[in-house]
């Protein structure tokens, strides 16, 4: 890999405050490249689709300003700011991306220390981006423009191409196998309480809440986890999920979570309900079985109706034309299924992709019906704060409206010696304490066997 500038018909530096380049290399699976980039430890992000169709992997310097309590207003403001900013120096214009998470809720101040940096968000203007699509892999080059010639710029260019060939050269590393000092199921007790208080202020008619979703957490202390390995076990282990890593200094934020919150293309938006849960079997006749249950079980199917009616309503305000629903089906994972369905509809004029994000965030799906008071009565009765977890995880253009976020579950925030995993239930009139915790037990097993095996 080359590069010129000054065959590129450029005759001087542009006048823009970012320039931008990108150039192709060949195909390997992101998750190794993710690997191969341990020298940026503690600036990466990844993102994968389920399909394993399109992902992002970033790293470097992060150039946006540092700042806390992150916002989509936030978001929109930067992205606003950066488009009149930018200039690209080949013809192709492969585009950067903003990428991070937002806050379950930005206004509970009750946040684990774990969670460092990341306990407010983090968005992420990568100085290096590798973008894939398909078996395509594009890197896209952005900085500061601080160039006074165009030498300085080329040579500039060319160390970072130098840095990624470097990568690309490199073996996946070899992983130890973890070792797990203490596991600790946090505040159970509070967690059982919490569910009861919440069956009974459902069930009672004269109370608004209709639907909360309670989280609980687990605890592992061990030495040296591997952020690396995690996300190469949970690849291989949990299929039909989005893959994600949003790291920070001394923390990151990992997961693999089966639930989209938006979507946006040119033309259209997209989202999904997925609500209602139960165990798989390895045993095929039993594992269909247990699906079938699913499908007819009253509290199960009446919790997912009420996610299903809340999202209805809502994406009616963003869309045009007729809102197309796809028939409820079981959506499968390695250890758990699901009740889901999807929504789609023709983008209406005068809704950006940040301001519905803003807007459908938290989903009845992580947070409750109402919406407002859920997360009242969440921050309330929860111990500690959510940080990420059941918050907006993804990205979007720096140039279009378009992108994906999901909602971050199936998830925990990993430091060098902890690990801490959250697992969520919906609490409707007909929930029992019992059966909550055995769903929010079985929603570990995810991460536990990605930090594990």
């Amino acid at each position: 890999m080359t590069t010129n500038l000054f065959n590129l018909n450029l005759q001087e530096v542009p006048e823009a405050d970012y320039v931008c380049y990108s150039f192709k290399i060949p195909y390997e699976p992101l998750a190794n490249l993710f690997a191969k980039a341990s020298d940026f430890k503690g600036t990466r992000f990844f993102w994968q689709t389920p399909d394993k169709n399109v992902g992002f992997l970033g790293f470097g310097r992060n150039l946006l300003k540092k700042r806390g309590n992150w916002s989509t207003e936030d978001l929109i403001n930067a992205k606003q700011e950066f488009f009149k900013k930018l200039s690209f120096l080949v013809p192709e214009k492969e585009t950067p991306i903003l990428f991070g998470g937002l806050p379950f809720d930005a206004e509970n101040k009750k946040q684990a220390p774990i969670w460092g940096e990341l306990a407010e968000g983090c968005f992420i203007l990568p100085e290096l981006l590798i973008k894939q699509n398909h078996q395509q892999l594009t890197v896209v080059i952005t900085a500061r423009n601080h160039f006074k010639t165009l030498k300085k710029l080329d040579e500039f260019i060319k160390e970072k191409m130098r840095l990624i060939n470097e990568m690309k050269e490199r073996c996946v590393p070899d992983f130890s196998p973890s070792q797990i000092l203490k596991e600790t199921e946090v505040a159970v007790p509070h967690f059982l309480k919490a569910v009861e208080e919440t069956i009974e202020v459902t069930a009672n008619k004269k109370s608004a809440l209709k639907k909360v979703v309670l989280a609980r957490q687990m605890q592992l202390v061990g030495k040296e986890f591997s952020v690396e390995k995690i996300l190469l076990h949970l690849i291989s282990q949990q299929p039909n999920t989005y893959h994600f890593v949003l790291e920070a200094k001394g923390q990151a934020f990992i997961g693999a979570t089966p639930e989209r919150l938006l979507q946006a293309t040119d033309t259209h938006f997209l989202t999904a309900s997925i609500a209602g849960s139960i165990a798989r079997s390895s045993n095929e006749r039993e594992d269909v079985t247990l699906g079938e249950k699913l499908l007819k079980d009253s509290k199960n199917i009446g919790e997912h109706q009420l996610v299903v009616e809340r999202l209805t309503e809502q994406m009616h305000s963003f869309i045009k034309g007729k809102l197309t629903v796809s028939e409820k089906s079981l959506l499968k994972n390695r250890d758990i299924q699901h009740l889901c369905l999807t929504l789609k509809g023709n983008r209406q004029d005068g809704f950006s992709f940040l301001e519905v994000i803003r807007q459908l965030h938290p989903s009845p799906a992580l947070g409750g019906v109402p919406k407002q008071a859920a997360i009242d009565w969440i921050a309330e009765k929860e111990p500690i704060g959510r940080g990420l977890y059941g918050g907006p995880i993804g990205w979007c253009s720096l140039t279009e409206d378009v992108g994906e976020f999901a909602v971050g579950i199936r998830s925990g925030v990993v430091s060098d010696t902890e690990v801490q995993l959250y697992a969520g239930c919906g609490i409707v009139p007909d929930s029992t304490p019992e059966a909550e915790y055995l769903e929010t037990a079985l929603k570990f097993q995810p991460m536990i066997r990605g930090v594990k095996e």
